[in-house]
C-alpha cells in the first residue's frame, strides 16, 4: 500500500476569551459613558447644579484617560473608537462651555474660539469627503495640548463654582492658556489643511 500524504489542515486563529473580548470592548463602552454624560452634565450647569457638574465632569474626563490607555494596552483599537472618541471630548468640552457662558461663568472669547476651531475642521473634512479625497484629521501634538488645556480650563470654573477650588484660583490664566492653544492648534490644522491642494499641483 502505497503513502499518500495527507492534506494539510486549515489553520485557524484562536477564538479570543470571553474577558479578552470585553476588554477589547472597554474602551468603546467607556467612550459611550462620556457621551451620555455631557447632557447630565450640561443640565447640572444650567441648573446651577456646580457640584453635580464638577464631579459628572470629572468622570467624564477620567473615561477620556481610561479608554485611551486601555486601547493601547489591550490592542483594542478599533475604527469607531477612533472617530467616536474625539467626538466624546468635544461634544463634552463645547457643551459644557457653552452652558458655562450662558451662565457668565466663561469668557465669550473662551468659547467662541473654541467652537471655531472644531468647526473649521469639520469643513476641512467636509470638503475632502466633497471632492472624494477622504483624509484622516491625525491629531498633533499640539492638539493634544490643548485639549488637556481646555479640560483644566472648564474643570477649575466648575471646581470653584463647587467650592472644590479655593476663589483665588488663576481661573482667567488658565483660561487664557486654553485660548493661546486653541488658536495655535487651529492655525496648525489650517495650515496643514490649505498645504494640501497646493501640494497635488505641484
Amino acid at each position: 500500500m502505497g503513502f499518500e500524504p495527507r492534506s494539510p489542515r486549515a489553520v485557524t486563529s484562536p477564538r479570543p476569551s470571553l474577558g479578552r473580548r470585553l476588554i477589547r470592548l472597554t474602551p468603546n463602552a467607556l467612550t459611550a459613558l462620556r457621551l451620555g454624560l455631557v447632557p447630565v452634565a450640561i443640565e447640572a450647569v444650567l441648573s446651577g447644579a456646580y457640584t453635580t457638574a464638577f464631579v459628572v465632569f470629572l468622570i467624564a474626563g477620567l473615561t477620556d484617560a481610561l479608554d485611551g490607555t486601555i486601547a493601547r494596552l489591550a490592542d483594542a483599537r478599533t475604527r469607531l473608537g477612533a472617530f467616536l472618541d474625539p467626538v466624546a471630548d468635544k461634544a463634552l468640552l463645547l457643551g459644557v462651555g457653552c452652558a458655562l457662558a450662558v451662565m457668565d461663568r466663561v469668557e465669550l472669547w473662551l468659547v467662541i474660539p473654541m467652537v471655531v476651531r472644531d468647526a473649521m475642521i469639520v469643513g476641512f473634512v467636509a470638503v475632502d469627503q466633497l471632492r472624494h479625497q477622504p483624509r484622516p484629521v491625525a491629531p498633533i501634538f499640539i492638539s493634544k495640548i490643548n485639549t488637556t488645556a481646555q479640560i483644566i480650563a472648564i474643570a477649575s470654573v466648575i471646581g470653584v463654582e463647587a467650592g472644590y477650588l479655593w476663589a483665588s484660583f488663576p481661573v482667567v490664566t488658565v483660561q487664557v492658556l486654553a485660548l493661546a492653544t486653541t488658536l495655535a492648534s487651529g492655525g496648525a490644522y489650517a495650515i496643514t489643511a490649505l498645504k494640501r491642494p497646493m501640494a497635488r499641483r505641484q
